[in-house]
């Protein structure tokens, strides 16, 4: 029974976020913002559905994946407490943190490539994206939550070999980089199409829509990208789990999951109907 205690104690460390409570502060406060920021946003986004039309299903999926990211958050920050009081963390709850942790990032990331595809065909090509049926939507997001699955199933194997020292597997690393790749090539091509002003204006108001919120989920995106590109590089270094504690390891952690609440504060800012909602709920509450 000691012997299966030590094994479970020596599989965790490196999943450990912090050593010092200031730290473990940070980490909190990030958790709970998380949480309350996107369980508010796909509220909102599901109660102005009809305005945004499918487009809100895209933003409800991102909010969701960013929710896993803070439920993940979490069970980390309760399992690095219990390692600080040295009580035992089971093995069985680690590989759950790695699950979750990995899926829902790769989510999020992946989630932001649908919507900047979703954008470019709504404004390249208008009357074709209003024809298309609400089923490639739905099937849309569940490749992004199947290649979340692939990217957990690439890392678990990744794990079980002992020679392995890399942080993540390639499958990741490839995910991450092709990302932005594609988010970058798609926003490339709204900016030259706005810029050459080849969108039909048979529909003014319509086209005036979709350009608001591709320049709203350009900046989600550009945030995304800038808070999680940090913590991409410094994960590609074999030395990782060496210098866990370091600073230069914590800052970029604290920047990547402060990427999963700031969403909520852009759609506040630049998003009328979503600043119009949120009002009426904190009045009904």
């Amino acid at each position: 029974m000691n012997n299966t205690t030590s094994q479970d104690n020596s599989q965790f460390p490196e999943l450990l976020l912090f050593n010092e409570v200031p730290w473990m502060i940070v980490y909190i406060c990030e958790a709970i913002l998380i949480l309350t920021g996107n369980t508010v946003t796909v509220y909102i986004f599901w109660s102005i559905r009809k305005r945004l039309k499918r487009t809100s299903y895209l933003l409800i999926n991102l909010a969701v994946a960013d929710i896993f990211v803070g439920i993940g958050l979490t069970l980390l920050i309760g399992a690095d407490i219990a390692v600080m009081v040295k009580r035992n963390v089971s093995f069985l709850l680690t590989e759950t943190i790695i699950l979750i942790d990995i899926s829902a990032t790769v989510a999020s990331l992946v989630s932001l490539v649908l919507i900047s595809l979703e954008r470019m065909f709504a404004i390249l090509w208008p009357f074709r994206h209003r024809i298309l049926k609400t089923r490639y939507f739905y099937v849309s997001i569940g490749c992004v939550w199947l290649l979340a699955a692939l990217n957990v199933v690439s890392n678990l194997r990744l794990d079980s070999d002992p020679t392995n020292d890399n942080a993540y597997s390639t499958f990741s690393a490839a995910t991450f980089i092709t990302s932005v790749l594609v988010i970058t090539g798609a926003y490339l091509a709204i900016w030259i199409s706005i810029r050459r002003n080849q969108i039909p204006n048979k529909d003014e108001r319509s086209t005036r829509k979709n350009r608001q919120l591709a320049k709203i989920l350009f900046i989600v995106t550009a945030l995304s990208i800038v808070t999680s590109l940090p913590y991409g590089i410094i994960i590609a270094y074999t030395d990782f789990s060496v210098d866990l504690f370091a600073f230069k390891i914590q800052i970029p952690k604290v920047a990547q999951f402060a990427n999963s609440f700031l969403n909520p504060v852009v759609y506040c800012f630049r998003m009328p109907e979503f600043k119009t909602s949120l009002k009426n709920l904190r009045c009904s509450c």
